[in-house]
């Protein structure tokens, strides 16, 4: 049966829009490093990623099929992610891996059927490379990419398990993953894997080795993003993204069921909460022109931001009904409480602007669920801000407004009170603060409460150690995040007039 699902966003702390992650390296302008990170990835598991995308990705594996590939070489600070595009002006030649092109294309090899040949190389020295390019060594294209082959030639991980006798097709512990590498190469590496909700399985992904600045092999100890965590077990340490308690698979080719002939598309209904403080200090931090419309009006409160029909693992519907537009007179039994509980904080925008985009682009979608009109729409948006109160779930485990907390406590209060996972998000701003924005709950075609799954590039799936279940962010949880109980002075605006009442005049005039 084909299922579908809601994401309802409570505004939690969100400012405008958040920025994708390449922006904030750009923006950061340490360039330093402290080793280089190797990273080998498992193309079969590659895949099986690329292809949960959409029905429509296919892969090239390599040949032969079961071998280790280069994903990349990271210049990478001890205890954070970066640096990255370490010179905006730089540009990739081609031309200058001619002389092992055929071995690239093997080993350092872009599984993804319908781009282009050299889309990931571009990236990994744009990204990457640009920053390792500070060392003799890796100062060109030709210098990086060949060290990354030298590399695999002497560290292969399909010769490294094969010897610590971890072969594939069959399933293994995360700690003998780790003790077959340690065994043969006596150093501290990272584990990553990835997770099938569904059928809850675990897939091996990566594996991480890492190198100081002289090129030799050292431990991976220091090195975190943030996916890992250190795991101590007896007898190591590891640092790692994968389940400690569960087998991982390690098979040699794409399983049966991540075929795109026998995939069916599912749904999923997010309900979006997001915090209004936040709303603010995003709005301000996009553009240092914008002011917030509410700056004066009971800040601490989550409020709603939409109900959008979702696909799991493909491009969801947006528009669907293109020209409707939303008749405002629907809405007058509950205009009050959608003027308190469902807001637009831009300063010079309406209310009604913000409600007619929701509408057009996910309510137009909802007509399989009874929600397909504006009054079903909107009020259904606000009986579950009344049911699931994201502020007073977390109130009643003392995580309030004007304190710091872990992703992981959120999720745990969220998860333990309700049953079914969220989805937590947060926005960097940057002077480098991290804010707690949405907090997404999701249902199904027949509204029912059910847990999230990834909907987009920004969800990390987790393991969370404290409830055994997912746990889906962008969050850092290797952070504290601010859930702040003011709007920081920086992103104060001016009113004259209460931002209520001018709401509510507004939409008066609107319904004259």
């Amino acid at each position: 049966m084909l299922k579908f699902w809601c994401v309802f966003l409570t505004i939690i702390f969100s400012p405008c829009k958040g920025r994708d992650d390449d922006v904030r390296f750009i923006a950061d302008n340490n360039h330093d490093f402290d080793v280089l990170i190797f990273t080998q990835v498992w193309p079969v598991t590659g895949c099986i990623t690329w292809m949960e995308r959409s029905k429509t990705n296919s892969c090239k594996l390599p040949s032969p099929k079961k071998i280790w590939t280069i994903h990349g070489v990271w210049p990478t600070r001890f205890g954070t992610v970066g640096p990255a595009f370490c010179n905006a002006s730089a540009t990739f030649d081609l031309n200058t891996l001619k002389p092992f092109e055929d071995q690239l294309e093997q080993f350092w090899i872009n599984i993804r059927n319908g781009t282009q040949l050299d889309e990931l190389w571009k990236h990994e020295w744009l990204k990457h490379g640009t920053c390792a390019a500070q060392l003799e060594e890796l100062d060109n294209e030709n210098k990086y990419f060949g060290q990354g082959l030298s590399w695999l030639q002497q560290y292969s991980m399909s010769s490294v398990l094969q010897k610590g006798g971890v072969l594939p097709d069959d399933s293994h512990t995360l700690i003998s993953i780790h003790k077959a590498v340690v065994s043969v190469l006596n150093k501290n590496p990272s584990i990553h894997c990835v997770y099938d909700r569904k059928r809850d399985e675990i897939f091996l992904d990566e594996i991480r080795i890492c190198f100081d600045k002289t090129l030799t092999l050292v431990d991976c100890d220091g090195v975190v993003d943030d996916s890992e965590v250190l795991i101590d077990y007896p007898g190591g340490k590891v640092i790692t993204n994968c389940d400690l308690n569960k087998p991982i698979s390690y098979p040699s080719e794409v399983p049966k069921y991540y075929r795109p002939e026998l995939k069916k598309t599912e749904w999923k209904f997010p309900f979006v909460n997001i915090y209004k403080l936040f709303d603010m200090i995003n709005l301000s931090e996009m553009n240092s022109g914008h002011k917030c419309a509410n700056s004066t009006y009971d800040k601490q409160r989550w409020t709603i931001h939409g109900i959008w029909p979702t696909r799991v693992g493909s491009k969801s519907p947006a528009f669907c009904k293109k020209g409707k537009s939303l008749d405002i007179h629907l809405l007058e039994p509950f205009l009050d409480k959608l003027t308190l509980n469902w807001i637009n904080v831009e300063n010079g925008s309406s209310i009604t602007s913000f409600w007619q985009h929701e509408w057009a682009k996910h309510g137009t979608c909802c007509a399989e669920t009874g929600l397909g009109n504006e009054q079903n729409y909107f009020s259904q948006g606000l009986e579950w801000s009344q049911k699931f109160s994201i502020l007073q779930i977390l109130e009643n485990a003392y995580i309030t407004p004007g304190g710091k907390f872990k992703v992981v406590d959120m999720h745990k209060v969220i998860y333990e009170h309700l049953g079914h996972i969220p989805s937590i998000h947060c926005v960097s701003t940057r002077n480098g603060a991290n804010y707690l924005s949405e907090i997404r709950l999701c249902f199904s075609k027949t509204l029912e409460l059910i847990d999230c799954s990834v909907t987009g590039n920004a969800e990390v799936v987790y393991r969370s150690i404290a409830t055994r279940v997912e746990l889906l962010t962008n969050c850092n949880l290797h952070r504290e995040i601010t859930y702040p109980d003011t709007l920081p002075q920086m992103f104060i605006g001016s009113s004259s007039q209460s931002w209520l009442q001018k709401v509510i005049d507004f939409v008066k005039r609107s319904l004259l």
